[in-house]
């Protein structure tokens, strides 16, 4: 009796729309999971997804999109961080005092995928995926803006 209640919860879970599964992922999971905010959005089929504690990450996927963009708009120029400032930029801490984040433009923003639960910002010359619970950097793409 016990083993069909959990089967029929189980079959529930399975029922629930793809954004609902990925939002409750990733809080209170163990590491290693996989299964993160980031989830299956954006029909990029999980590729950009961290194996250690559900985060997303960033890859080749957002770099295709970023040169495609930055080739039809050659106005945009970001700025590099000077190395020492560059060097203190980390995955999985909160962006360090002094550092500047912008805002990604609208018409990239608008073409990279969505992530629930991340904010996208660029710092320098990077793209970086920060948590908006937490404020900690999830992914680099180092030099993605630069040209």
């Amino acid at each position: 009796m016990r083993r069909r209640n959990m089967l029929g919860f189980g079959a529930g879970l399975l029922a629930l729309p793809g954004g609902a599964w990925a939002q409750g992922q990733g809080q209170g999971q163990g590491q290693g999971q996989g299964r993160g905010q980031g989830g299956n959005q954006g029909g990029n089929n999980g590729r950009n997804r961290q194996g250690q504690g559900g985060g997303a990450s960033l890859g080749q996927f957002e770099l295709s999109i970023i040169r495609q963009w930055l080739g039809a708009n050659p106005g945009f120029a970001a700025q590099p961080l000077p190395p020492g400032m560059r060097n203190r930029l980390a995955q999985g801490k909160p962006l360090p005092p002094g550092i500047a984040r912008r805002g990604v433009p609208p018409g990239l923003l608008g073409q990279l995928p969505p992530r629930p639960g991340y904010t996208y910002a660029y710092v320098g010359t990077s793209l970086v995926l920060i948590e908006i619970a937490t404020g900690l950097v999830a992914s680099i793409l180092a030099d993605a803006l630069a040209r």
